[in-house]
């Protein structure tokens, strides 16, 4: 893989701080060689380490917090080879960082290209899509409705969206928006449906209630833990309905232009002269363009992961976020002086588990996850579900309480831990699925590195363990259902008896099976950019499984389900015609659903 370049930008602290310092704005100005109304950037390592100490030259005698402030510094600008190599290990094409800790923006960097083929380099104004770290500001714009009276978080969302919960009895009636935020409803989220080639969504932002309504309840009603992304999309709609926008609109009055967040949106950025492009890796370790997420203004996943932002504005973001959650907390109160951010107590307390029985917590809050260090973090991201043994982090070190969250689709993924006690904040953004996650191997190093954990983990051997677990993937995969495979059988019925559209009870999605050459080919929603090849496994049972390459240049997640997902079983009626086909669509149970035939349509692609 060709070597990433890198550049590292170093943050003027903001005034209020040096201030404590006993320096004037002016001063600082001069220090770090700027003019007083200009950011302060500098871009390569010779000028990181200049700018750094400047702070304590001059002979003066410096403070403990400046001593800790340098010792900080130094130890972030020391893993900057470390970080390179673990971007190499995982074929990352590119991704930006940035650290605050103690309310001061200490380091930011950039490694690899925003735009491989140009080789331009990423910087802090970079957009990206930050996918489901999107859920957190869902979940603050809930929050805002609350505090002004609009709303209430154990409001039963069938009272505002009549046709919400319909199929699901009691539990359908009695959902609420905090049980929506908190993936607490215990019912599966159908991602198949959206999850499909290119990026496309196959299904309109109209379409997330009556697709809520189809998934299964696969746990029990608030007091089990299943991640649901139409939840997500669900409350954006009940955020247009309270409040009479548009929900990025809502986002942008409410939130983005209050805190001055002019890179921050939902809206296409594909024109942008400075966005990350979406890349996936193929088996050699090279990159391949994909088409970036469709899941912006008006989307059905804009709630869900439709923002794009940078690291510039990410790190204002959640400092003003962590700001307020201390002072509401410290008060006893929902809200905070000149803050947009309400309900701060209610967006960051646990609300659901993700783990049976842990030493330390680990639970769900509102578009947050809350953990405690030592412990074990990074659950909802690739790494877990590749099977890895998850490192504990913060060994030997005091117990501290953390925010997180994750975020992925394809070609793009996303990571922000935030400590409100130490005021700390590491976000990570790449432009691309690197074969493992690793934007969290990267922010778990950098929050091994700010607290100078006792006990170091070995981040580029997981980097390089997990690589090697991504690309043995799919070669998994089908040496299972090899192994499933009965041998030397035949379809019961000439190839074009299975060809047809076939409809899933949800109504709205359909697979279209027809015939090209000497074999079938299925196309989701009759789209000619979402057909596949089906290859006779046995019987009735065909397999749509294709190879690490070929779903690379589809930009599909192969990670997200299991072997079985890949086979669609036919079934044939008492009149000796197929009718129907089974396919397991979800990753959280072996049941297939059943799509039947529409044996009065003809048509075929």
């Amino acid at each position: 893989m060709e070597t990433p370049s890198s550049q590292v930008e170093v943050p003027r602290p903001p005034s209020r701080e040096l201030e404590e310092f006993g320096w004037s704005s002016e001063e600082v100005s001069a220090a770090f060689g700027l003019p007083a109304d200009t950011a302060a950037k500098s871009e390569g390592k010779d000028k990181l380490r200049t700018c750094a100490s400047k702070i304590f030259k001059d002979g003066r005698v410096p403070t403990a917090g400046q001593t800790e402030l340098q010792a900080d510094t130094e130890r972030l600008e020391n893993i900057r080879p470390l970080i390179h190599k673990i971007c190499k290990a995982s074929s990352s094409s590119g991704l930006s960082l940035g650290v605050s800790h103690r309310g001061q923006v200490l380091y930011r960097d950039n490694f690899g290209h925003r735009d491989v083929e140009s080789r331009k380099a990423p910087d802090s104004n970079t957009l990206y899509n930050i996918n489901s770290m999107t859920k957190a500001l869902t979940a603050a714009a809930i929050g805002i409705l609350v505090e002004d009276g609009i709303t209430k978080w154990n409001m039963p969302v069938r009272e505002i969206l009549p046709s919400f919960g319909d199929g699901h009895g009691e539990i359908g009636r009695m959902i609420t928006i905090a049980d929506l935020l908190a993936h607490r409803s215990g019912i599966a989220s159908p991602d198949t449906f959206f999850f499909q080639d290119n990026n496309e969504l196959l299904l309109e932002k109209h379409d997330a209630i009556k697709t809520f309504n189809y998934g299964k309840e696969r746990g029990a009603f608030r007091d089990s833990y299943i991640y649901n992304n139409f939840g997500y999309a669900v409350v954006a709609l009940l955020i247009e309905k309270l409040s009479g926008q548009e929900f990025g609109a809502f986002l942008r009055h409410s939130i983005l232009d209050p805190l001055h967040l002019e890179r921050t949106t939902t809206d296409d950025v594909s024109t942008d002269a400075n966005v990350g492009r979406c890349y996936c890796v193929l088996q050699d370790h090279s990159l391949c363009r994909v088409p970036g997420p469709r899941v912006g203004t008006g989307s059905l996943l804009e709630g869900a992961a439709g923002i794009k932002s940078t690291v510039n504005d990410l790190l204002r973001l959640y400092q003003a976020f962590l700001e307020a959650v201390n002072d509401q907390v410290q008060r006893v109160s929902t809200s905070t002086e000149g803050s947009p951010f309400k309900q701060c107590s209610t967006l960051i307390r646990g609300h659901s588990f993700l783990d049976d029985a842990p030493l330390r917590e680990s639970a769900y809050g509102l578009g947050w996850i809350r953990c405690q260090f030592p412990g074990v973090v990074g659950k909802q991201g690739i790494n877990a579900r590749l099977r890895m043994d998850l490192p504990v982090i913060g060994k030997g070190a005091p117990s501290r309480f953390c925010l997180y969250h994750e975020g992925l689709m394809p070609g793009s993924s996303s990571n922000v831990y935030a400590f409100p006690e130490t005021m700390t904040i590491i976000v990570v953004l790449q432009s691309s699925n690197s074969l493992n996650d690793c934007p969290d191997w990267i922010a778990q190093l950098l929050i091994e590195t700010v607290f100078d954990f006792p006990e170091r983990i070995d981040w580029l051997g997981l980097a390089r363990t997990s690589a090697r677990s991504a690309l043995a993937l799919v070669p998994s995969m089908r040496l299972k259902l090899d192994k499933g495979r009965v041998p030397n059988t035949r379809p019961s019925l000439p190839l074009d008896a299975y060809c047809g559209r076939y409809q899933s009870p949800l109504g709205d999605f359909t697979l279209e099976v027809s015939q090209r050459e000497d074999g079938l080919l299925v196309a989701f929603q009759g789209l000619r950019s979402q057909s596949n090849r089906l290859e006779h496994y046995h019987f009735d049972t065909f397999s749509w499984l294709m190879t690490h390459d070929e779903a690379a240049r589809r930009a599909r997640l192969m990670v997200n389900f299991p072997a079985e997902f890949y086979l669609f079983r036919f079934g044939i009626s008492i009149h000796g015609k197929i009718d129907r086909l089974y396919w397991i669509i979800e990753n959280t149970c072996p049941e297939p659903e059943t799509f039947l035939k529409d044996l009065a349509n003809k048509e075929t692609l």
